[in-house]
């Protein structure tokens, strides 16, 4: 490797270069899906894909609505829950558990002060498979199980004792879980296309914000939880 190779490999991994291209990428997404809501009464790729998927589907309570159903749960609080005590048990509360945990409760709360500032109309409730209260933009489901996924993920695969299949195999099972999920919400009928865009969009973002913050904190030795919740040795008396 040479010079220009070493301080190029330097620059990137000192100005997280990679995890900034990420947040820009996905700021450019969600802005052109936020402005597509706000100018647009309605959006033609929305219309086009939600009475594809309406046409083929079939009928409530059959073998499409109980596959999604089922999928569909993955994005919901409960099951996010779950999953995050059984990282937090295995991480023993450190500060990956700190990231995650933060990290998805604030991607929940900033989804919903989006949909307030919006207050987009879901799909036509004759077509809706499910019940929600909330507002469509962005997709809740979609923005939390992207960040969910893609950290926790990322830590299974940089941390985690895996075998290497395992960890080749990782992102792709994490990126198939929060596609099906952002599926499901259109399939369903709460959703349109530019919603399940602009949850994935901005759950990205905040996903490559947590990243980077982890490895700031990690280098500096910030383990708080870990030390509040690990009992100290009591000392020995010895001559």
């Amino acid at each position: 490797m040479n010079k220009l190779q070493l301080c190029l490999k330097q620059f990137k991994s000192k100005f997280y270069f990679k995890e900034l291209i990420g947040i820009i990428i996905a700021f450019l997404i969600f802005l052109g899906c936020m402005l597509a809501v706000v100018l647009k009464d309605e959006i033609k790729i929305d219309l086009a894909i939600t009475n594809f998927i309406y046409q083929i589907r079939g009928e409530k309570g059959g073998f499409i609505y109980w596959l999604f159903r089922i999928i569909t749960e993955f994005g919901y609080i409960y099951v996010i829950v779950i999953l995050f005590l059984v990282f937090a048990i295995y991480t023993k509360l450190d500060l990956r558990c700190l990231i995650l945990g933060a990290g998805t409760l604030i991607t929940a709360l900033t989804n919903e002060v989006i949909k307030y500032a919006f207050l987009r109309e879901r799909p036509d409730v004759n077509m809706q498979w499910a019940h929600e209260t909330s507002t469509s933009f962005p997709s809740g489901h979609s923005m939390t199980s992207m960040f969910f996924y893609v950290v926790m993920a990322y830590f299974m695969v940089n941390s985690f004792r895996l075998s290497k299949k395992l960890k080749n195999i990782t992102p792709y099972i994490a990126a198939s879980i929060i596609f099906l999920i952002g599926l499901s919400r259109i399939v369903l009928g709460m959703h349109y296309f530019v919603d399940v865009i602009g949850g994935y969009a901005f759950g990205f973002l905040l996903a490559m914000l947590a990243i980077i913050i982890y490895k700031i904190l990690n280098k500096k030795g910030f383990n708080f939880l870990a030390r509040l919740f690990t009992k100290k040795d009591s000392p020995t008396s010895g001559e």
